[in-house]
């Protein structure tokens, strides 16, 4: 089974953190508090001739990537909405355009992933090769084309990518990929085995927990099986002595079909897709990190219907879209993407471009610097243009924290 678009990728996080576990918040509020107050629209590339939509992820600085065609286009700056080709991958690659599955970047930065789509090959290649002034061909000498499944992928570290694959009707599965191996005899055993259903999403914790989900139940009728929406977690002792998913990990809640799985540098966990047969449909949810926390440490159950626990986001209001997003760590902010648009939405504080969590007088500076400009960033009334209004906004949340 095959989405139009596919994202997922490893979490990002800008605090320190200490103690039990690495997903407990910063000591401000959480970027879940701002979530959903706006959204900004964002411009999807055009489908390349042969794909069935276009993939995308975020660079470490905010600039988008996405892939369709044969192309990997690279955003020309945070929110420009521009993208140029930065590279091109050759037919001795890919016979084929990418459908696509999934553009998913390293954790550093450093190396980039594709999921060429159904019966064609997981794509991984050096960050360092896109180059929008002279774009990159893509060849078998500096790139490498793995014959895997895959439906999902999220990067461990700069080496080792998961990805979710399977067979449709049967149980699926997750493999952990050594992208330095020989790609015509990878290593690529499964680390979680015996999903009950498709293929689902996929995103790694800080402490290199892998939460993944059943994304269609294959047996609703049979007892004891896991359901379209199960999203679980598996710990690294979990998963690197094989771990079956229907006995096995801790349960995290049963939300939409979970085929797009995502998470902030706080730890809020994002789940997008849509359980049409239960009603699930038409937002993504955002659970909170402070309820993954004390589920993990303390085994209190995610209450769903808690809008402390969990918010729902519909920015095209029709109740009925089929979302997915992705986590953009260079300007907190989700993106979300249905066939019908794209949208992010961000968790900083009115006035805060900096990210730096409080809003002082290197705002004012960014904001006077892009004056009179239709920047979407220091455009914080979202009137087309950078003026007083916006600086009044800033103001008036002047010292705040988030």
């Amino acid at each position: 089974m095959q989405a139009k678009h596919r994202f997922s990728g490893r979490a990002h996080y800008a605090c320190a953190f200490v103690g039990l576990l690495s997903i407990a918040p910063c000591a401000q509020a959480d970027l879940f508090d701002r979530y959903g107050d706006a959204f900004r629209n964002v411009t999807t590339p055009a489908t390349g001739a042969g794909s069935f939509g276009v993939s995308v992820d975020a660079m470490s600085d905010g600039r988008l990537i996405a892939t369709t065609g044969f192309n990997i286009l690279l955003e020309t700056d945070v929110g420009s909405n521009d993208y140029q080709i930065a590279a091109t991958i050759d037919a001795t690659l890919l016979a084929d355009p990418v459908d696509p599955g999934f553009i998913v970047v390293s954790p550093a930065g450093s190396r980039i992933a594709i999921g060429a789509g159904f019966g064609k090959p997981v794509i991984v290649f050096d960050a360092s090769l896109l180059n929008t002034a002279r774009p990159t061909t893509l060849t078998p000498s500096n790139a490498s084309a793995f014959p895997v499944m895959h439906f999902a992928a999220a990067w461990l570290d700069e080496s080792s990518l998961a990805i979710t694959g399977g067979v449709f009707g049967q149980p699926s599965f997750v493999t952990l990929l050594d992208t330095t191996s020989d790609p015509m005899s990878s290593d690529n055993p499964v680390i979680i085995d015996n999903i009950d259903g498709a293929s689902g999403g996929i995103v790694i914790d800080n402490d290199g927990a892998i939460y993944t989900s059943n994304g269609f139940d294959n047996s609703p009728s049979t007892p004891g099986t896991s359901d379209t929406g199960w999203i679980k977690r598996f710990t690294s002792a979990d998963w690197s002595s094989g771990a079956d998913f229907e006995h096995d990990g801790l349960f995290v809640a049963d939300l939409l079909s979970a085929n797009t799985l995502a998470m902030d540098r706080d730890g809020a966990l994002a789940v997008g897709g849509g359980d049409f047969s239960e009603g699930d449909v038409g937002t993504i949810a955002v659970i909170h990190t402070e309820a993954l926390t004390a589920l993990i440490q303390s085994g209190a159950p995610i209450d769903t219907d808690d809008t402390a626990h969990v918010k729902r986001l519909d920015p095209l209001g029709s109740g009925a879209a089929f979302y997915n997003a992705i986590f953009n760590p260079g300007t907190d902010e989700f993106l979300i993407t249905e066939s019908a648009g794209w949208f992010a939405t961000s968790g900083r504080r009115v006035g805060d471009l900096d990210g730096d969590d409080v809003v002082d007088g290197d705002d004012v500076a960014a904001l006077l610097g892009r004056f009179a400009s239709d920047d979407v960033f220091a455009d914080l009334n979202h009137d087309g243009i950078v003026d007083g209004a916006d600086l009044a906004a800033l103001l008036a949340n002047w010292g705040d924290s988030r």
